[in-house]
């Protein structure tokens, strides 16, 4: 995993760095020219194994790119399995929230019935079970 100091330190090189998009081209000397193809310079010029940048934030990006690029590839699988394991779980919940509410329907009119039997024949006549569902469905009891 990625910790946010290694992250700044990648956003910074990155920041540092010439704009791209850029675009590489070999020399007739067999050296490689990195570029912008939208400017009239070469970013960096390859030469016996040193790089002749135009500033220093392109050879610092240039020689972290082999460890940065595949640390944020396995970062990037990382959140992808972890995004895949978030929802599987959340349609597991939202199969599981579906049922309840099924089953809190089912109670709910169940509960509306039995108020409906036992409904008072005055005020103050309430059976413990109408007393019951109507609290239960949300009623104060008396």
């Amino acid at each position: 995993m990625i910790n946010q100091e290694q992250l700044n330190a990648i956003k910074e090189r990155v920041a540092k760095a010439t704009p791209g998009p850029w675009e590489s081209e070999e020399t007739v000397e067999g050296h490689i020219d990195i570029f912008n193809p939208n400017e009239d310079y070469a970013v960096c010029q390859t030469g016996n194994e040193t790089y002749d940048c135009l500033n220093d934030g392109d050879t610092e990006f240039i020689k972290h790119a082999i460890t940065d690029v595949p640390a944020l590839v396995t970062e990037v699988e990382r959140l992808q399995t972890e995004l895949e394991k978030t929802e599987k779980c959340y349609e597991i919940i939202k199969k599981a929230a579906f049922k309840a509410t099924d089953k809190m329907s089912v109670f709910k009119n169940a509960l509306e019935k039995v108020m409906e039997v036992e409904e008072p024949i005055m005020e103050g006549w309430e059976t413990p079970a109408y007393k019951i569902a109507r609290e239960a469905l949300g009623g104060e009891a008396i």
